[in-house]
């Protein structure tokens, strides 16, 4: 399964993600980061990728990037 995450979606569900989350112009540089720690192997491209809307998310990347920033997957997909 592969979600479609619109323009700008993704950055504005982590806008209101737990406080101490950076939100910096090194954002997707952090996330992915934190994602190769735990196992999923990404680039900051395709953070960014995510971010704008031109890369879809597998199911299974979900949960690597609802753990990585500390929020749920509900929250990822505006179920929250």
């Amino acid at each position: 399964m592969f979600v479609k995450v619109t323009s700008g979606y993704l950055f504005a569900r982590l806008t209101s993600a737990p406080p101490g989350l950076r939100l910096e112009l090194n954002f997707s540089i952090d996330v992915a980061y934190k994602l190769q720690i735990i196992g999923l192997d990404v680039t900051q491209k395709v953070i960014s990728r995510i971010e704008n809307g031109s890369r879809v998310v597998a199911d299974y990347e979900l949960d690597y990037l609802a753990t990585a920033l500390g929020t749920t997957i509900n929250h990822l997909l505006g179920k929250e």
